[in-house]
């Protein structure tokens, strides 16, 4: 029996592959279905089993111990590493894609970056398409979440430390895993929102489907080659747009809206910051790309939410252009949202901590000056955390651009698309492809698996590795 810490993160590992065997089994009823061929309905079945007993023989090897927060952080960098390379096995057995094509799809998938390997679309089996849909789907709203919903009983610490280890904080209910099905219900009743909302705009019922549940996840994925341009409708667009939104919007923000607490909902800086930046970038996208206003929005929104979507092809725009997209990829959504990169509350306060130190050094030293955001006092070991979280991403962003650079890429190019892997967002000026070497697709699949996270669990995790004799 294996005991300690690692019996403790290897116990909680089978829990989450327990869980991903009844996901994986989902997709064999759409393959059924639309009558896919047999190696694909077994290359579910296969994974669904597969990832069931080892689960089960994970947790009957193991004596778990109390669950502290440094083992959650590493068991939630785990579970996304290790059911990323699961769900890259159907890709694998089916003959879609080979093996570390296959790992990045899967990771762009649960992480919602969107980046795809896939160059031909007509082919592709139905299943395998909601395969990838269901991925960020889950994704989005985030796999510990669910496993916390469903298989987490009664209250106390774990509930807790896996929530604060997906980065998460706000509770929208008294306990987290309340807070935790809170999210999931309202997160399943947009997406049938979503769903409705695109058909009724003109697409399909089976792309409404697929686009809803990477829309509201924020993940990007399609089912036609050249995403939301293919249906060349500004009645799609807009209701893509106001899909994507609502997903970068924070779960506790929804539930301010649901209990009609307008004001609130308004006035948060979260809000205003959004449609600020929409509104400004949108302007300065519209001067450069010529006054198209449609793409300049759609676009500008698409990189904020951290969506990925797009309405046409990048890779000839000016790199002005990229480098106002590049902005909100790397700024993203709310808090507590689908949606990843900095998150825009760590953006106010580091904007209005600007101010207050500069106030702060022109009083004496004996005034007691507090940073106050939306009515709440900030204090000086938060604000520290959000210049730091900051620099390491920029840090981060900066070593990824350096390794595409290197291997002969232009500098905004490997800048947009490492920010937009980096952010979980799925735009791409050309350079994501199946083309890219080895080395850049492991570096793009450690990026997506670091944004997804908020890189200190993987980096938490790298160094238990590096420790271990």
């Amino acid at each position: 029996m294996i005991d300690g810490d690692l019996g403790t993160v290897v116990h909680y590992i089978g829990l989450m592959l327990q869980l991903f065997a009844i996901l994986v089994a989902i997709p064999i009823l759409v393959a059924l279905y639309f009558k896919d061929e047999l190696s694909v309905l077994l290359s579910f079945a296969t994974v669904a089993i597969l990832s069931f007993v080892i689960g089960y023989i994970l947790r009957r090897c193991t004596l778990p111990e109390e669950l502290n927060i440094r083992n959650a952080m590493v068991i939630s960098a785990l579970t996304w590493l290790t059911l990323s390379a699961f769900s890259a096995i159907p890709f694998i057995l089916s003959g879609i894609l080979p093996p570390l094509d296959a790992m990045y799809e899967s990771m762009a998938g649960l992480t919602t970056t969107g980046h795809t390997m896939f160059v031909d679309f007509e082919d592709i089996p139905y299943s395998i398409f909601f395969w990838r849909s269901l991925m960020q789907w889950v994704g989005g709203a985030g796999i510990i979440l669910l496993f916390i919903a469903i298989l987490v009983h009664g209250v106390g610490g774990t509930a807790r430390r896996l929530y604060t280890a997906e980065a998460r904080v706000d509770r929208i209910e008294p306990s987290i895993i309340h807070t935790s099905r809170w999210i999931w219900r309202f997160y399943l009743a947009f997406t049938i929102v979503a769903i409705a909302i695109f058909s009724i705009a003109g697409m399909p019922l089976w792309d409404a489907i697929n686009h809803g549940m990477t829309g509201i996840s924020t993940g990007g994925f399609t089912v036609v080659a050249g995403s939301i341009s293919a249906y060349d409708s500004i009645a799609v667009e807009m209701a893509v747009s106001l899909i994507m939104i609502a997903g970068a919007i924070s779960f506790v923000l929804h539930k301010k809206w649901v209990d009609r607490n307008f004001h609130d909902f308004l006035r948060n800086p979260e809000i205003k910051l959004m449609a600020s930046l929409i509104l400004i970038l949108t302007i300065l996208l519209t001067v450069e790309l010529g006054g198209n206003i449609r793409l300049a929005s759609f676009n500008v929104i698409s990189a904020l939410t951290g969506t990925g979507f797009s309405n046409t092809c990048l890779v000839e725009w000016s790199e002005l252009s990229k480098l106002l997209l590049i902005i909100p990829m790397t700024i993203g959504g709310g808090y507590g949202s689908a949606a990843a990169a900095l998150k825009l509350i760590r953006c106010v306060i580091f904007l209005k901590s600007i101010g207050w130190l500069v106030k702060k050094y022109l009083l004496p030293q004996s005034a007691v000056v507090p940073l106050k955001i939306d009515g709440t006092v900030i204090k000086d070991d938060e604000i520290m955390m959000v210049g730091l979280y900051i620099l390491v991403y920029l840090f981060v962003m900066l070593i990824g651009t350096w390794i595409f650079v290197m291997h002969g890429h232009p500098m905004i190019n490997s800048l947009f698309d490492v920010a937009s892997a980096l952010g979980n967002v799925g735009l791409t000026v050309g350079v994501i492809g199946p083309d890219m070497s080895i080395v850049e697709k492991i570096t793009m699949i450690i990026i997506m698996w670091m944004g997804r996270l908020e890189i200190f669990p993987v980096l938490l995790l790298l160094t238990n590795i590096i420790k271990r004799p």
